[in-house]
């Protein structure tokens, strides 16, 4: 793995070559019995170059970029681990800067109406996603009400890390139980919930990692 250089390659290579933010030479002679990886750097082949896997080449400044492949294959962990950081960065922070009473009242619903927040959160999934894009339509089509959107969506995206933060750490509470009840924290539960809520997201990159090259290979 190289990162912020360049690699060249004129021999043979068993495993993976991945290149961040850097440029890959295969020269004529070399073999390559694992996946090339590129991203953010350019890529030159001799015609006479082997590789063996997969090929993905992601330039940010160029038509090759794909966001989806690079979630998938050799890098797919990776990426997820820097979402799942990413995520858990900004729901603490929204947590820690809400006022903690309305947290806690927050929390209170959750854990004594289960079932009411449930069916409130399944209703705004259905329909107020809907309602609000189109209000912000609505405003955008307005010249005037254009800072009312754009502050309405900034709104929008600290209430869903509100959201997402108050569920995880009741899911962490639960989980901890009373060592986090008697520490009245607000890290340790939420990361553990957040844990928990992201699992599908980092166990399926793991098996995109060890799965077979046919699996998320364009060869195949």
């Amino acid at each position: 793995m190289c990162i912020g250089g360049e690699a060249i390659v004129m021999g043979e290579v068993d495993g993976d070559v991945i290149v961040v933010g850097g440029d890959l030479s295969v020269g004529g002679e070399a073999v390559l019995h694992g996946s090339v990886v590129v991203i953010a750097g350019g890529m030159s082949r001799d015609p006479d170059a082997r590789i063996d896997k997969a090929i993905r080449h992601f330039n940010v400044a160029g038509d090759g970029f794909d966001l989806e492949t690079l979630l998938q294959g050799p890098t797919g962990p990776v990426a997820a681990v820097v979402q799942f950081v990413v995520l858990m960065v900004l729901t603490l922070i929204m947590l820690l800067l809400f006022p903690a009473l309305r947290r806690r009242a927050i929390e209170a619903m959750l854990t004594e109406r289960p079932g009411r927040s449930f069916g409130i959160g399944l209703l705004w999934l259905l329909l107020g996603h809907g309602v609000f894009l189109v209000v912000m339509a609505v405003l955008v089509g307005t010249v005037i009400g254009i800072p009312l959107a754009v502050l309405g969506a900034l709104c929008y995206v600290l209430l869903g890390f509100l959201s997402l933060g108050a569920v995880a750490r009741s899911l962490g509470m639960r989980v901890c139980g009373d060592r986090c009840r008697e520490q009245e924290g607000v890290v340790a539960p939420t990361v553990i919930g957040l844990l928990l809520i992201s699992s599908p997201l980092l166990i399926g990159a793991a098996i995109w990692f060890w799965s077979p090259p046919c699996v998320w290979s364009p060869r195949c």
